[in-house]
């Protein structure tokens, strides 16, 4: 009721990031596309969509922060959605540790949030 009331809306939010990429890689995998259809499946006309790139620390800053916002831009591509929905954070924010390869191949990946309000 107080939701109505002060004009907020109910939301499921659904969180995907096991889009992994290759080794300074931009291209979706086959693999990847079929995660891809999966989450396109999840949207609907009135969600509100990001996906957000990252990648390890390997290689120079400045580089990867572009190759984030490729591999954004590729996921946003194939889910249909405009390109002011993608985003890069490059190595700047981590989400994994990368002092262990397994940490690094981990944060070569893209985030997919999609907000749905419910009804």
């Amino acid at each position: 009721a107080d939701k109505a009331r002060n004009g907020g809306t109910d939301k499921s939010i659904d969180r995907y990031s096991m889009i992994l990429f290759g080794f300074d890689r931009a291209d979706l995998s086959p693999a990847n596309q079929e995660l891809v259809k999966t989450i396109k499946d999840r949207i609907t006309t009135s969600s509100n969509t990001r996906v957000v790139g990252y990648t390890d620390r390997s290689g120079a800053e400045d580089y990867n922060q572009r190759l984030s916002e490729r591999r954004a831009q590729a996921v946003a591509t194939a889910l249909g959605l405009p390109a002011s929905s993608a985003s890069g954070q490059g190595e700047r924010l981590p989400l994994y540790d990368n002092t262990m390869p397994e940490g690094r191949f981990y944060s070569r990946t893209v985030e997919v949030i999609v907000e749905t309000p419910r009804r």
